[in-house]
């Protein structure tokens, strides 16, 4: 298994251009913490690994390990979104099917095999984003091997 880098979570947003009074003094840039001291990346990381098997794992097990992962500040809302969204919940009629490969009679499928899947379709049809979102996805699925 590969194990994250843990490092201080400190994100710093650039506020240059965004409006405010002039008069104001404020600095250029603000700073984010994760002042939770008690959450150990490489604990959550080596937790989930050992509970779940992502090249056999049920849609509802992939939504629990986002959703881990995320409480712990390890990947982004838009990680979380993407690895939970269910058009199945979508209130519109039609229901397409998202998932390009199959998955057992138990509902359990190769998430590995499924977003490297995805990233390559989306590569062939130039979609540059849907692609790196992917393998960004796919990158943290491989860190739970």
């Amino acid at each position: 298994m590969i194990m994250p880098l843990c490092y201080e979570q400190q994100v710093q947003y650039n506020i240059e251009n965004a409006k405010y009074d002039k008069r104001q003094e404020i600095s250029n840039t603000f700073v984010l913490r994760n002042n939770d001291k008690s959450n150990n990346c490489s604990d959550v990381w080596e937790k989930l690994s050992e509970k779940f098997n992502i090249s056999n794992a049920s849609f509802n097990d992939i939504k629990y390990v986002s959703s881990e992962l995320y409480k712990a500040g390890q990947i982004s809302l838009l990680d979380h979104g993407i690895l939970t969204f269910d058009p199945s919940e979508s209130p519109q009629r039609i229901k397409p099917n998202i998932f390009l490969t199959q998955s057992d009679s138990n509902a359990r499928m190769d998430w590995i095999a499924e977003y490297e899947a995805r990233a390559n379709k989306d590569l062939n049809i130039g979609n540059t984003t849907g692609y790196l979102n992917n393998k960004r996805i796919l990158n943290i699925l491989k860190q739970l091997l």
